[in-house]
């Protein structure tokens, strides 16, 4: 009998650990709340950037100052997504939807930057720049089903 309780009490702490490491992975929205580099804590609300599981909701000049990975973008009025930093491209990766609602998005230094896109892409308000002078980006549709832009 205590060998049963033992087996059945292993088995709720295993179920409660794995539902405590998914709960962890669980996707986050996270809103700018002030101009500066994406991977800045200071940039977004709460202080941390995020992650590639993590949707952004860009409401503030955010620029890209490394390669970035997002489940999610959304680029609203008065916020402006930069690919920059002079001297090497920059790859941004979002593994989800590109919604543009009144903002920008824009290279602005760099070179050629890329933009990997599993998700659709929307473009109802805004700007979406992808030649600006010597500066521009490509972007690459990569979803396994079909994708869709639209605005």
């Amino acid at each position: 009998m205590k060998h049963l309780y033992l087996v059945r009490l292993g088995l709720l702490v295993i179920s409660l650990w794995a539902l405590s490491a998914q709960l962890a992975l669980a996707q986050a929205t996270i809103t700018s709340q002030a101009n500066g580099t994406w991977s800045t804590g200071a940039t977004w609300v709460g202080g941390v950037a995020p992650g590639p599981l993590d949707k952004a909701i860009i409401n503030h000049t955010v620029t890209i100052s490394s390669v970035t990975t997002s489940a999610g973008i959304t680029v609203n009025a008065g916020g402006i997504l930069q690919l920059a930093i002079p001297g090497a491209p920059r790859t941004l990766t979002v593994n989800g939807d590109l919604l543009i609602s009144g903002g920008d998005v824009i290279p602005t230094a760099g070179g050629t930057h890329t933009i990997t896109l599993t998700g659709n892409f929307t473009h109802n308000t805004g700007t979406y720049t992808s030649v600006n002078g010597a500066f521009r980006i490509d972007n690459t549709f990569s979803g396994a089903g079909a994708q869709s832009v639209g605005g």
